[in-house]
């Protein structure tokens, strides 16, 4: 079964560490975690691995700084509001504001195997109004 949310989506870019990435969180508004998904780069152009991380506190929604313990720095690099379509293995995510110069309109992800995903961008149709009688 396909369920459907909206809210906010983020990109934060987190350096300061051996392999520096990118995190894509995707809120839904109804969970106390938020969906998380490790990046090597921003934005996607092509199929690209991606891998599932533990979801992420709330908090990273809306900091930029440094992370406790040593662990490095995230900057906010992207964000806007979301709509995805999910079942377990499987997310089509669109975004509706974006970075300006970023022209990626949405993500599917897709599960392969584990905690190893397969992000591939995609394009979103715009729907035309209907002409006027």
């Amino acid at each position: 079964m396909t369920q459907r949310a909206s809210g906010i989506f983020v990109v934060i870019h987190h350096t300061g560490i051996d392999k520096p990435h990118y995190d894509l969180l995707i809120d839904n508004n109804s969970r106390a975690r938020v969906p998380t998904w490790r990046l090597p780069v921003w934005p996607i152009e092509r199929v690209t691995k991606a891998t599932r991380l533990p979801d992420h506190r709330r908090h990273y929604l809306r900091y930029s700084g440094p992370i406790s313990d040593d662990r490095g720095h995230v900057q906010r690099v992207d964000g806007g509001m979301q709509h995805s379509n999910r079942r377990p293995g499987h997310w089509v995510v669109r975004f509706f504001r974006h970075t300006p110069g970023c022209n990626l309109l949405g993500l599917e992800l897709t599960k392969v195997s584990g905690e190893i995903w397969e992000a591939k961008p995609v394009e979103h149709s715009r729907r035309r109004p209907k002409p006027r009688a």
